[in-house]
């Protein structure tokens, strides 16, 4: 019930700029981080806040010191797995702190996750979304954005968002409002 089919995650970011960013609004990003969620953002422009990561993904302990200051953006964007460009995979016990962060600041994350089942060795990685569920018992601060481009066919673009009940209903609106849904043929 809190599972909306786009086309394509590329879809999805647009479809969450719109509904989340206000020219100006705080935004944070890995930096570096996916370029097309930048383009995707841009004619909502928000003001980034940039992030560092390193060979363990997202520095968490710079995103605490940003809320501990008391700036409040509107989500953190986080590419988790095999990130976007530098192809870092976002640690467990990172992924744990982040999900405790996101709780005690009411933090909205974008977790975008188009590369999490292509890993060819060892257990995938745990999705942030499944972590939020597992503290809260539903979504609560994660929106998930998966896509079958790249484990199927990139044209395709069938795509999905997990999102917060508290968000949901106001993205399948957006969505109608843009191609009323998701091609039939792309998704059976």
């Amino acid at each position: 019930g809190q599972v909306l089919v786009t086309a394509g995650s590329q879809q999805g970011l647009d479809m969450l700029g719109r509904l989340l960013i206000d020219p100006g609004a705080p935004v944070a990003v890995e930096e570096p981080t996916y370029l097309g969620a930048l383009q995707a953002w841009q004619t909502c422009q928000p003001h980034y806040l940039s992030l560092p990561i390193d060979d363990d993904g997202l520095d968490v302990d710079a995103l605490a010191t940003l809320l501990a200051s008391g700036v409040r953006p509107r989500f953190l964007y986080v590419v988790s797995c095999f990130q976007n460009p530098t192809g870092v995979t976002l640690a467990p016990a990172r992924r744990q702190r982040l999900i405790e962060l996101a709780a005690q600041h009411d933090l909205a994350i974008v977790e975008d996750d188009p590369y999490g089942e292509l890993c060819y060795e060892g257990e995938r990685s745990t999705p942030l979304a499944a972590l939020d569920i597992a503290m809260h018992g539903e979504l609560r601060h994660v929106v998930y954005l998966g896509t079958l481009s790249k484990l199927l066919a990139p044209g395709m673009r069938v795509g999905w968002i997990a999102a917060p009940a508290a968000i949901f209903d106001r993205l399948v609106m957006l969505k109608q409002g843009m191609d009323l849904h998701t091609g039939s043929a792309a998704q059976t």
